[in-house]
């Protein structure tokens, strides 16, 4: 037998094995659902009303009920808003071609934030020279944007990390349901009656995921 048949069988096994774990990403091309959300603080401000701000609200879309707590802060009022939402659900795992082929590990979610807006109940959109001294948004306790982001310019770009992305390891791990919890806080400068305040906020995930765990 000669010295190449013998090293080529080693050659083989080293350049593989140096190559590592292949990467694939999942987007919205391949399927993965966007993080979008409506959140929606209504104000009662008639003669019987008695809010004011630092109460909480109770609110309730065609999913779920969510809290809106209030904090008076100088010179404004500041709202934040909580919602869970499903990012993959179990079906999931039988549609997107690469969930599907035994792909269990996620090593990175990178989410492409393209808007976060408050308006009134009238649909006015609060504009951020006169009527928001400041505003974030944060998913699973990780903050991903800002006042400085938004005025920056969207998309912007935030890779996951820390618990925000162990929720998500862990469900596509397990094959299970995954759902993020989303946070928008504003803070909305006196000037006017307010009846209601309510928040939209676009984003997109894209999932880089592999068959071994990174």
């Amino acid at each position: 037998m000669s010295r190449l048949s013998l090293l080529v069988p080693g050659l083989l096994a080293f350049a593989l094995s140096a190559c590592g774990p292949v990467e694939i990403r999942i987007g919205p091309a391949e399927g993965a659902k966007p993080l979008n959300g409506t959140l929606t603080a209504h104000l009662d401000t008639s003669a019987a009303s008695t809010f004011k701000c630092g109460d909480v609200i109770t609110a309730q879309d065609s999913l779920q009920l969510y809290t809106v707590t209030t904090r008076a802060v100088t010179g404004g009022c500041e709202f934040t808003f909580d919602q869970d939402v499903e990012i993959i659900g179990k079906g999931d795992y039988d549609t997107i071609k690469d969930f599907r082929e035994a792909v269990h590990f996620v090593n990175r979610v990178e989410v492409a934030l393209h808007r976060l807006d408050f308006y009134d109940d009238a649909g006015n959109k609060f504009d951020l020279d006169t009527r928001i001294r400041d505003l974030e948004l944060w998913v699973n306790g990780e903050q991903v944007l800002n006042m400085e982001q938004v005025r920056g310019g969207l998309p912007h770009t935030v890779t996951l990390s820390g618990s925000g992305l162990a929720v998500v390891k862990k469900a596509v791990k397990n094959r299970e349901t995954c759902n993020i919890h989303v946070l928008a806080r504003v803070v909305l400068l006196d000037s006017g009656t307010r009846t209601g305040v309510r928040c939209e906020y676009e984003s997109q995930p894209t999932y880089i995921v592999s068959t071994s765990e990174i």
